[in-house]
């Protein structure tokens, strides 16, 4: 099975099959659309009015891609791998009882999770351009926080690609729309007499698009190399390595 860009007349297409690391670490500030606290470690519950502050939440994912193209056009894809979210806000709510009305909880969350998934992306091309439609949804379960984000991205990009002596590759700019829903479950102690204090905040991302450019370089018909960055209300850097056959 040969395949590639099906509209790009003489281009010499790539390996029908690919093993691909991919590291990503995404950077954002997050729009928080539910808060539910429980105090003195009972069930949390929604609690109202609140107040945000110095929101952050860093993520950084290890992923196995394994793709094929199933023809000319249509690359289809599945992934596996592993997320770090690293996530802090401090959050003041409201306190029952006497003493002061407010209790600032400041939530720093570290933990892991297995994330999967799977993909198809679309391609055409015409001599040394191309472009191409990227779209995916994933699972991240995170075990200990009993905690999940669920993700669905569509990236549309498009760029050139061509050889000048020994350098073969191609750069490409474009633009990503992430749908992103984050639960986040924990248990905090603020040195306060409400401790312990458990939580539950979902969140959203501020902005669902950002821009994207990057570079990509192959040594070898085997071999792949693919750095990408994204700007805007989003932050990212992707690295990729992929071995085709």
């Amino acid at each position: 099975m040969r395949a590639g860009l099906a509209l790009d007349r003489g281009h010499e297409h790539p390996l029908p099959c690919a093993i691909q690391p991919t590291f990503t670490s995404l950077r954002t500030e997050p729009i928080v659309t539910e808060v539910r606290v429980g105090l003195h470690g009972s069930d949390p519950s929604v609690v109202a009015p609140v107040a945000l502050n110095n929101r952050k939440n860093e993520t950084h994912t290890f992923l196995t891609r394994v793709d094929g193209w199933v023809v000319p056009f249509l690359n289809v894809y599945s992934i596996y791998g592993e997320t770090w979210v690293n996530s802090s806000t401090d959050l003041t709510v409201p306190k029952p009882g006497s003493g002061p009305p407010t209790v600032t909880l400041p939530m720093r969350v570290n933990f892991n999770g297995s994330t999967y998934g799977g993909g198809a992306m679309p391609v055409v091309g015409y001599k040394s351009w191309f472009a191409a439609v990227d779209a995916n949804y994933t699972r991240t379960d995170f075990d200990e926080f009993d905690s999940e984000i669920k993700k669905k991205t569509v990236s549309i990009r498009t760029g050139l690609q061509g050889r000048s002596g020994w350098l073969k590759g191609a750069i490409r700019v474009g633009t990503m729309y992430i749908d992103r829903k984050t639960l986040l479950e924990g248990t905090v102690l603020t040195g306060t007499a409400v401790n312990p204090i458990r939580f539950e905040v979902a969140q959203e991302f501020t902005d669902s698009w950002n821009f994207l450019n990057g570079a990509n370089w192959q040594p070898s018909p085997s071999g792949n190399l693919t750095v990408e960055g994204g700007v805007g209300p989003r932050q990212q850097v992707t690295a990729a390595i992929a071995y085709r056959f």
